[in-house]
């Protein structure tokens, strides 16, 4: 197996152990807002938000920060976050998420304040997406 095989298959099997243990950990599911322009009558342009479902998500509670907002982490793969670059025509999982409006969780929209991702040879397998009231 030449190296950029080894690596791809290093990388497609690390995204597949991310699967499994967002699922082995408890998972659950937010959703991702984004802003949709929407022609109405006349010239008026208005937004409209179109909410798309982020499943399966590993959600847990971070220290509330300073000014004592609550504060979260969301650890996802890869998987389904490329999923929904390609339905979004974003290039890459930062890109799509700075065009983001928020994070829904249940009634609360949360503010996306930091993305990272777990890599192996160059292609991220978790990311972690850390959000706030």
């Amino acid at each position: 197996m030449n190296p950029l095989e080894l690596s791809t298959s290093r990388a497609a099997a690390m995204t597949r152990a991310a699967d499994s243990m967002i699922q082995m950990l408890g998972s659950g599911s937010v959703a991702i807002r984004f802003p949709m322009a929407a022609t109405l009558a006349g010239p008026t342009l208005s937004t409209i938000n179109e909410d798309v479902a982020l499943a399966p998500v590993h959600i847990r509670q971070l220290a509330n920060s300073n000014n004592g907002r609550r504060r979260f982490e969301l650890l996802v793969s890869a998987t389904p976050l490329n999923a929904m670059c390609e339905s979004q025509g974003a290039d890459d999982v930062d890109e799509m998420l700075t065009a983001a409006i928020g994070v829904v969780y249940g009634d609360a929209l949360l503010r996306v304040a930091g993305v990272s991702s777990d890599r192996t040879a160059g292609v991220s397998y978790l990311y972690r997406i850390e959000v706030t009231e």
